[in-house]
């Protein structure tokens, strides 16, 4: 497995939620203990720093846009699908924290067996 990408090579899907009417995403990772999810983890924070700084640059991208008097509806499509993944990482990583004290629970359990 390669360390490097273990954040990338995190599953994720989604499926439909009638009753909540929104959609919601399921993901499969692939760390399998602590120093990969150490791992995992770090690589996540630099991914989303880096959403963060692109979703900021948008917003700047939008303000100046208007101030101008000019259409800006291009650019606020895109700070809406960047604020959409956003919103999708900061589901995997508590999914992941979820998944890490899964693992914890259950390595300890078979300790005791």
């Amino acid at each position: 497995m390669n360390q490097a990408n273990i954040h990338t090579q995190t599953n994720r899907k989604q499926s439909w939620n009638q009753a909540l009417k929104r959609f919601e995403h399921h993901f499969v990772f692939v760390f399998e203990n602590r120093l990969q999810y150490c791992d995992f983890t770090r690589l996540w924070k630099e991914n989303y720093a880096a959403l963060s700084l692109s979703l900021r640059d948008q917003k700047q991208v939008i303000r100046t846009t208007q101030r101008r008097s000019e259409y800006a509806g291009k650019h606020q499509q895109r700070c809406i699908e960047l604020k959409h993944e956003a919103t999708i990482q900061l589901e995997m990583r508590q999914s992941a924290k979820v998944e890490s004290n899964r693992q914890y629970l259950a390595a300890k359990e078979s300790m005791k067996s």
